[in-house]
């Protein structure tokens, strides 16, 4: 099975890549946000905005409310962790959404030392009712995300799991471990 997924993770990685756009603007308790353009085909979803999210005013017997949170547009983006201005501590970092869903969700990241990186493939969602924003850091702590971009892979769906590949990923268990307990 590790196989297979390993398999897997190597093909995407080798994937062509489109580098983000990205713009760093200030964000809550003294983080920085890596802001993520939204892709156009998301703002040309029934019902989306280009500026803003949908409110979820309806109610959950409202066929119109689910038709539009059925419709959704995916990426799927890599962030390296790390390198020689990066200290060699966790970190981290929130995946973060606007919405009334709530999807984001927060990593913590063992960065590497001797400048070497982390990956960290996660995938970005957009529906009308929610979108991905960006990666929130903290703001000592944002020369460790040097850049993001998309992995261009048009023959698989994007996956709904994140990995965090530590450098020596290829060599070890691929599995995640509980943490918090």
């Amino acid at each position: 099975m590790s196989d297979l997924l390993t398999q897997q993770i190597v093909r995407l990685l080798e994937a062509k890549r489109e580098a983000v756009a990205r713009t760093i603007v200030d964000w809550r308790d003294g983080a920085k946000l890596i802001e993520v353009p939204i892709p156009l085909a998301a703002a040309r979803l029934p019902g989306s905005s280009g500026d803003a999210v949908d409110s979820l005013s309806q109610t959950a017997l409202d066929w119109d409310h689910w038709r539009k949170s059925s419709l959704a547009v995916a990426d799927r983006l890599l962030l390296p962790v790390g390198g020689r201005s990066c200290p060699p501590r966790q970190l981290r970092l929130t995946l973060v959404y606007e919405g009334p869903l709530r999807f984001s969700r927060s990593l913590t990241i063992d960065v590497p030392g001797d400048g070497d990186k982390t990956l960290v493939v996660a995938a970005a969602f957009y529906t009308p009712l929610e979108r991905f924003r960006g990666i929130a850091v903290p703001a000592d702590r944002i020369s460790c995300i040097a850049d993001v971009s998309k992995i261009l892979d048009h023959e698989t769906l994007p996956s709904i799991f994140t990995a965090v590949l530590a450098p020596d990923w290829k060599n070890g268990p691929l599995f995640q471990r509980p943490g918090g307990f």
